[in-house]
């Protein structure tokens, strides 16, 4: 049993299927299935129950699967350990970003750090906060960046960006400006249920600002009508600044003001931040410690 047997079985496990696991490990179907009636015959027992095309694992199976986990995070975590005392500059960087925010961060910093460091290769996730915080405890990932403050003691961060609060994007066009007069309101609290009728576009459920516009609409009273979900804060705020609905969008985003009032809703606790998440008791190689700069910078 090795290091790339327990990978192999995780594929499985995760796909469910042999040739779609053998994809994913770029190795061919037939090696693959090779490997794991190898170990099941070592084993005695098998580990996947074969249903319609489908592995499922046995009981045995998911034992076996639970603690390949715990093995191969250990790995991954001491490898990393070891890369940062040895402060090697040519390795592979481990990183998670969220949809939207963290991909237009890795957008901004990355094509200039990538000159200083042309032999770094990166497996990158992209995923919501909550995966990325299962991607950083299982060691599939070293360091992410998102929108939000975690509350597992497993993990830490570093604070990119103070905490921005949320505002209500009104497109200067909506129809309730004059009656409302809101060009007086703009940058004031002001009371949501006043456009409890009006069309609204939210972020969808896995992103980080999904629970705070949720926050609004309840403690408002009433369910928004929706003319769309979506992941990119920038389409949120484009298509209200294009007058099509009204949005939700950080304060320290400015661009739309000039086609859109803004104004804080109740209850005014609700803030957005960026941070950069970490195993808690990482150490960072020099090469993330740039990278964590740049990020920084960046967002200053």
């Amino acid at each position: 049993m090795d290091i790339k047997q327990l990978e192999y079985i995780l594929a499985i496990a995760e796909e469910q299927n042999i040739t779609h696991a053998a994809k994913k490990l770029y190795i061919t179907r037939s090696a693959l299935n090779y490997s794991l009636l190898n170990l099941e015959k070592e084993l005695g027992f098998p580990l996947f129950k074969r249903l319609q095309n489908r592995l499922i694992p046995t009981y045995a199976g998911e034992l076996y699967i639970s603690q390949a986990r715990q093995i191969l995070s250990s790995c991954r975590e001491l490898s990393h350990t070891m890369a940062a005392l040895s402060d090697v500059s040519q390795r592979r960087l481990n990183i998670g970003v969220t949809v939207g925010g963290g991909q237009q961060i890795l957008m901004d910093v990355f094509p200039d750090f990538c000159k200083k460091y042309p032999h770094i290769t990166v497996h990158l996730v992209e995923a919501n906060s909550r995966v990325l915080e299962k991607a950083l405890l299982s060691g599939e990932i070293d360091m992410a960046w998102s929108g939000t403050i975690p509350d597992n003691p497993l993990i830490d961060y570093i604070l990119t960006k103070p905490k921005d609060r949320l505002t209500l994007a009104v497109p200067k066009t909506n129809h309730l400006a004059q009656s409302y007069e809101l060009e007086e309101k703009n940058n004031t609290v002001i009371d949501l249920r006043l456009f409890k009728d009006e069309t609204f576009i939210i972020m969808n459920k896995n992103s980080f600002i999904r629970p705070q516009t949720d926050e609004y609409f309840h403690f408002a009273g009433f369910k928004p009508k929706v003319l769309m979900e979506c992941s990119l804060m920038g389409m949120a705020s484009h298509f209200a600044a294009s007058g099509l609905a009204l949005a939700f969008v950080p304060n320290s985003q400015t661009d739309i003001n000039d086609r859109c009032f803004r104004f804080f809703v109740e209850p005014l606790n609700q803030t957005v931040s960026t941070t950069i998440l970490y195993r808690k008791g990482s150490l960072f190689t020099e090469v993330e410690n740039d990278l964590i700069q740049r990020i920084v910078q960046r967002n200053r």
